[in-house]
């Protein structure tokens, strides 16, 4: 049994006042096999803070029995509760799964998952509840509370705790399925070269799961696209659908299911009614026009070669000749678009329109007319619902034979190619923007697979990480890491780009990558030597004590986190083949500080309603660029840090728990890129600040994480096809 271990440590250092000792002081640690100590009070800048006060115990009112309970992904789980003092308030449960104790089930109100439910309602002595459709996010301590009577949220009895461990299912149900999205009449590219971009993709699948759940009330254990191919008049898309249990729910009427999904699947080109310029009209009554079209988050290609397709001009000229007829009874003597281009956000369209008379009618107007024509101009992409195809009797696949696997090594014996150009400025903008769509969709499968409470993730260290397996991968595994990365196929220059950005980062955020690898295993030269020429550090191989090996790994990341932390491991297997460590440290200094004095506590309301009292730094003039994105329908604030670093706040307009969501919903490359790129020019204003002072611990599972972004996990052995000169 082969163990690979993925392991980041993000340290960050904010100095929130005038006094260096004044500091909030942020940890994380990505780990795999090790939980992270519980927050005392965990709080996000939108406002979302969980603290729990402290009560006394009452001992033998509450017991929970037994203490250990295990249970399996997809299937469902009673934890026990007996309750002896009835006079007391009401029972809710809390849990920690590593950010300390939050509510969990209250049927009062509140936080409540709807997966979970009483064992037996309005009973006085038996709380226990029933979880169903466990996530191995659920595995943590369980907590049976007695709360004072009334609306007060202090606890007047806490109970013992439960420990729940949730392991994988080994049941799962996989269903491949395909279907066709149909090219239609007013196809707008002819595509020489393509591929089907990542919004795209999220997109289908996002519009599957929210079926599936609608319906069931339940999550797949995975989706995601696995391919998609131009086949003349259609786009074929191929999904993979992993269910937590077998038989999975729903798989009867499955079909059915999807077309309810799929059918009002859309990919809209709005126009940009701004851009409609008219020079003005020619002599012999022609009239020049230009507008915009918005290449959205929604597009489905992202085209290389491209050309804009007739039917797509027939089908626009088509369009304003029927508004101006609607509107003034007439038509052109001739219409028609002179040019389209195809840039980075838009299809510039240019067109002529040329008028039977030399005093046109509605030319007063004209622009508002055409807004009304343009402004439902959309490309639909339909179903082929009857494309939809699925096994009928979907079963886990047969566990095969043992047999002798194919050797790894074969073939991948010679180091990364050289980088011809060195690093450049087309290069630094591939990384930029390769990192930038690896961090929001990193974020987005964290946020999925834990979708309570507070996260800390540092994407760039995980990216880094992920960047020096690149170095040694080949093959196919090559291909993975390439596609969870963002990053072009054989974009040579990746590794001289990351040392770049890591000399431009040093001296405010340092970062650092290394591998630990088992006793006897033989690397290639080349691997160790590029290790150290890109990463700053050659592959470091374990002993055979336990007891050194952790000294040795702990004391890496003491070292490179500057001590902030001592203690990252509890034990190295004896069967661990490679050991992927990340570190990154980074202090940080308000550029305008705030003012010690004006640091109060005061009352704050969190997101279950509750009010606490924390610190909070505050300033009547604050100077800072802010504005309000129409996009996500949110305010937007930068401050500035020292080293070039800026921290990005964002507000939604109403406080709930589905106003942040939508907001995090609603952030996609595009709407990021261009937002940081209009806040980076904009001047600072003076503004009112209240922010609270933050402390946040946070644990994330990269194994399953990885797996979830690109199957990548602890069982891929072909990881290492670049790196040992031994088959493993």
């Amino acid at each position: 049994m082969r163990t690979l271990w993925i392991l980041s440590v993000f340290t960050l250092l904010l100095l929130a006042e005038g006094k260096a000792g004044e500091s909030d002081k942020t940890s994380h640690q990505h780990t795999h096999g090790k939980s992270a100590p519980p927050a005392v009070c965990q709080l996000t800048l939108t406002g979302d803070q969980r603290c729990l006060p402290g009560a006394v115990m009452g001992e033998g009112v509450i017991t929970q029995v037994p203490s250990l309970v295990n249970g399996t992904e997809g299937q469902s789980v009673t934890l026990n509760c007996t309750v002896r003092n009835t006079n007391v308030g009401a029972v809710r449960w809390s849990r920690d799964t590593g950010r300390g104790r939050q509510p969990f089930f209250n049927t009062g109100g509140g936080a409540s998952d709807p997966r979970v439910s009483f064992i037996l309602k309005n009973h006085l002595t038996d709380r226990s509840i029933r979880i169903d459709n466990l996530t191995l996010g659920d595995s943590g301590v369980y907590y049976c509370d007695k709360y004072r009577p009334g609306p007060s949220s202090e606890i007047a009895v806490p109970g013992p705790g439960m420990n729940l461990t949730v392991t994988a299912s080994k049941t799962k149900t996989t269903l491949p399925l395909q279907f066709k999205m149909k090219l239609p009449f007013l196809k707008v590219l002819d595509v020489e070269k393509f591929h089907i971009s990542h919004t795209f993709r999220d997109r289908v699948t996002e519009q599957v799961e929210k079926a599936y759940k609608k319906k069931y009330d339940s999550k797949f254990h995975r989706s995601k696209v696995t391919e998609t191919k131009l086949d003349e008049e259609f786009i074929v898309v191929n999904m993979e659908l992993v269910f937590h249990q077998s038989p999975a729910p729903g798989l009867d009427d499955f079909v059915e299911t999807l077309k309810k999904a799929l059918l009002d699947f859309t990919v809209l080109l709005p126009i940009d009614l701004n851009s409609i310029t008219v020079p003005g009209i020619l002599p012999g009554t022609t009239l020049s026009l230009q507008f915009n079209m918005n290449l959205s988050t929604n597009k489905g290609l992202d085209d290389v070669g491209s050309k804009v397709s007739e039917t797509f001009k027939a089908g626009l000229t088509e369009q304003v000749n029927n508004v101006y007829k609607e509107k003034y009874l007439t038509t052109f003597l001739q219409s028609e678009v002179e040019k389209i281009e195809v840039g980075e956000e838009f299809i510039v369209v240019n067109m002529e329109l040329v008028f039977h008379q030399s005093s046109a009618p509605g030319s007063d107007d004209l622009i508002k007319t055409l807004e009304k024509a343009l402004l439902d101009f959309t490309i639909l992409l339909p179903i082929d619902l009857n494309s939809i195809t699925v096994p009928a009797t979907p079963t886990p696949p047969a566990t095969p034979a043992p047999t002798t696997p194919p050797s790894h090594c074969h073939g991948h014996s010679k180091p990364w190619p050289l980088c011809t150009e060195g690093p450049s400025a087309s290069g630094r903008g591939i990384l930029g923007e390769s990192l930038t769509e690896f961090a929001l969709h990193f974020y987005k499968e964290a946020r999925r697979i834990e979708d309570k409470g507070n996260m800390l993730i540092s994407p760039v260290s995980v990216a880094e990480l992920l960047t020096l397996l690149l170095l040694g991968a080949r093959g196919d595994t090559q291909t993975t890491l390439e596609n969870v990365l963002s990053l072009p196929q054989n974009f040579t220059c990746v590794h001289e780009e990351v040392l770049s950005l890591t000399k431009h980062l040093r001296g405010s955020v340092e970062m650092a990558s290394r591998i630990y690898y088992k006793p006897g295993l033989k690397l290639t030269d080349f691997f160790g030597d590029q290790s150290q020429q890109f990463y700053g550090a050659k592959p470091q191989q374990l002993t055979n004590n336990g007891t050194t090996n952790l000294q040795m790994i702990n004391d890496w990341v003491a070292q490179k986190t500057h001590n902030q932390i001592k203690h990252l491991v509890d034990s190295v297997p004896q069967n661990t083949e490679f050991m992927l460590l990340n570190a990154i440290y980074y202090i940080g200094k308000w550029k305008m500080r705030f003012n010690e004095n004006e640091t109060k506590e005061e009352k704050f309301t969190t997101l279950e309603g509750k009010h606490v009292r924390v610190p909070v730094m505050k300033s009547k003039n604050y100077r800072l660029a802010i504005q309000y994105s129409a996009a996500l329908k949110a305010k937007v604030a930068r401050f500035l840090l020292s080293g070039d670093v800026s921290l990005y706040v964002f507000l939604p307009p109403v406080f709930s728990t589905s106003a942040l969501k939508e907001v995090e919903d609603r952030l996609n490359l595009e709407t990021l890129t261009k937002l940081v790129k209009n806040m980076e020019s904009m001047e600072p204003q003076e503004a009112t600040v209240a922010l609270p002072r933050l402390k946040l611990d946070s644990k994330t599972d990269l194994l399953h994480l990885m797996e979830s972004l690109g199957e990548i996990g602890a069982s891929n052995t072909a990881l290492v096809t670049g790196v040992s000169s031994q088959c493993v």
